[in-house]
């Protein structure tokens, strides 16, 4: 394996362990009181919250489902159209090596709907070890306007919830991915460089296996603004990839086998 890289690879933070960071299948049926699945802990639903562990040094996903609400109760007569959390840097208090991605990509949750967010990755810093109290940050769209920066769980819409994430040390016991659905990929890791880029970029990725894939990159509304199949080989792999024509900004590019298994990775696009 060239020097190159193991550099690209460490910097994007982008080996998974041999398991795909798909897009998430949400939970159904939902209760219809519900805002989210599994509810967040508190101390009279102890089995809420995430209730699987995650080891520095090993690959953990976690798969939390939405369903925006009409009405929310601490506002009466506001009828709700949507909420949604940044597609970016919208969950606050992730350990390092941590991402995450939604169905939709945009990561807005049309009303009535139900769609997910699934967090995936390995945690790298041992200074993460202990208890994490996630945070979504929320925006409600509403008949009146728009409500921002909204945390979530949060005493008015969650009294006393908390998204506990328990992070043990390399090596632990009990650390397990929180889903063992998910379909195995062959691809191992997968990153770009230059990420922001202007033009030109190298999506490099290493492969337990050979085979033809489907090469997609779509904006965050999840529109496909290029898409072609690509051979990969045993080992190591580059695809290049001409950004020049698309207009600045965050996209995801996705590796598909057809089988399943799906690798999406985040690609910034930025001024010219």
């Amino acid at each position: 394996m060239s020097q190159r890289f193991l550099l690209v690879s460490c910097l994007i933070l982008s080996f998974w362990a041999q398991l795909s960071a798909q897009n998430c299948t949400p939970i159904t049926p939902f209760p219809d009181s519900a805002i989210a699945i599994p509810p967040s802990w508190s101390p009279d639903r102890p089995l809420g919250g995430i209730q699987d562990t995650a080891c520095i040094g090993q690959f953990f996903q976690f798969t939390l489902s939405i369903k925006c609400p009409g009405t929310i109760p601490t506002l009466p007569g506001v009828q709700v159209n949507s909420i949604a959390i940044p597609a970016n840097n919208g969950i606050a208090n992730l350990p390092a090596g941590l991402s995450y991605v939604c169905e939709p990509p945009n990561c807005v949750f049309p009303r009535d709907s139900v769609r997910c967010i699934r967090v995936f990755g390995t945690p790298t810093n041992p200074n993460d070890v202990g208890q994490k109290d996630l945070t979504l940050s929320l925006t409600i769209n509403t008949t009146f306007g728009q409500l921002t920066n909204i945390p979530y769980p949060n005493p008015a819409l969650d009294p006393g919830g908390h998204y506990y994430l328990h992070v043990k040390p390399a090596g632990s016991s009990g650390c397990q991915p929180s889903s063992s659905r998910e379909a195995y990929s062959p691809i191992l890791s997968m990153g770009s460089f230059p990420n922001p880029t202007t033009g030109l970029t190298q999506i490099l990725l290493q492969s337990a296996a050979s085979g033809w894939f489907d090469f997609r990159i779509t904006d965050l509304s999840g529109k496909l603004v290029h898409r072609r199949r690509v051979q990969v080989l045993e080992g190591e792999n580059q695809i290049n990839f001409d950004a020049s024509d698309l207009p600045a900004g965050m996209y995801l590019y996705s590796l598909s086998n057809g089988a399943g298994a799906v690798m999406t990775e985040k690609l910034v696009i930025g001024q010219r």
